[in-house]
C-alpha cells in the first residue's frame, strides 16, 4: 500500500493547526476585572440561575465580551464589554452604530449617559466617567425545537447590573 504524502500532509497540518487553535482558546484567561465589577454571585442572583461561570473569550460560542457568563460554563446568558479608559466618544460610537439603533431608548439616572436597545431592550450601554459598560442578554433556546424563549435578563435587570458595575468605577 502506497501512502500519498500530497494528501496526508495537508490533512495532518490542518488537524495540528485546529488542535493548537482549540487549545489556545482553552488557555485564555478570564479578565480579573470581571469578578471585581460584576461577580458571578450577583449574576446568579439576578438571573435566578445556578452554576453560572465566567468563561474565556471565545466568539465561536458567543463569548465575545470582556466578561462572559454561562450556565455550567456552556450556555451563554450574559456578555459584558467593559472598558475603564474611554470617554464620551466611545459611547457615541455605540449610540450611532446601526447595530444598536433598534428600539433605542435613553435611560435616565444611569451614569452620565445610557441607553437600551435591541428587540426587547436586551442590550444596555452606559458611561460613567471613563468607564463604559455594555451588557447583552442572551435568549433561552429550547434544544428540542430550536425555538428561542425569553431573555435571561430583562431590561430592568440589565440596568441594575450596569448600575452596580458603574458604582465600582
Amino acid at each position: 500500500m502506497k501512502i500519498n504524502l500530497k494528501v496526508i500532509f495537508p490533512v495532518l497540518t490542518f488537524i495540528v493547526t485546529l488542535t493548537i487553535g482549540i487549545n489556545a482558546l482553552n488557555l485564555q484567561e478570564i479578565n480579573p476585572s470581571c469578578e471585581k465589577f460584576l461577580p458571578v454571585s450577583v449574576v446568579e442572583k439576578m438571573s435566578g440561575r445556578q452554576n453560572v461561570k465566567l468563561v474565556p473569550y471565545n466568539p465561536a460560542i458567543g463569548a465575545g465580551g470582556t466578561c462572559n457568563y454561562a450556565i455550567d460554563g456552556k450556555t451563554m446568558i450574559l456578555l459584558v464589554n467593559l472598558d475603564t479608559s474611554v470617554g464620551p466618544q466611545s459611547f457615541q460610537r455605540y449610540k450611532t452604530d446601526r447595530m444598536y439603533q433598534e428600539n433605542q431608548h435613553e435611560i435616565q439616572g444611569l451614569g452620565e449617559m445610557a441607553f437600551s436597545c435591541g428587540e426587547d431592550g436586551n442590550i444596555v450601554v452606559a458611561l460613567r466617567g471613563k468607564t463604559l459598560v455594555v451588557l447583552s442578554a442572551f435568549r433561552e433556546l429550547d434544544t428540542k425545537t430550536f425555538k428561542f424563549g425569553n431573555y435571561y435578563f430583562t431590561r430592568e435587570q440589565l440596568i441594575e447590573l450596569a448600575k452596580q458595575m458603574l458604582a465600582k468605577s
